[in-house]
């Protein structure tokens, strides 16, 4: 297992304690992006660790349902949820994230 910054929310297994301590997604994301940002900043805030398992395999197509969407109205939405973020954590989520893969940070 490796440690990382943030796991992309498509598949997160937790401890219900987690999700007691921490709490539900933040619905101010809705209808998506930035909320797994959100969830893993703030376990991370309450000294839970982010692994990531390099024995299983999910495949994901990152954002299908959003490349559906009107592309201005995409970029839209993920500016919106950035800046909601950076309001709420007074920290840019980009300084984090590595958006060469959808895996958080993992190589």
């Amino acid at each position: 297992m490796e440690e990382v910054r943030r796991i992309v929310g498509l598949c997160m297994l937790m401890k219900r304690d987690v999700v007691e301590s921490v709490g539900l997604l933040d619905e101010a994301y809705s209808p998506g992006h930035y909320e797994d940002d959100d969830y893993c900043y703030r376990a991370r805030l309450q000294g839970y660790r982010l692994l990531v398992c390099g024995d299983v395999l999910v495949h994901h197509q990152g954002s299908a349902s959003f490349q559906k969407t009107d592309p201005v109205a995409w970029k839209q939405l993920l500016e919106r949820n950035r800046s909601i973020f950076m309001n709420k954590w007074h920290v840019d989520p980009l300084e984090y994230m590595d958006i060469s893969d959808e895996g958080g940070n993992v190589e």
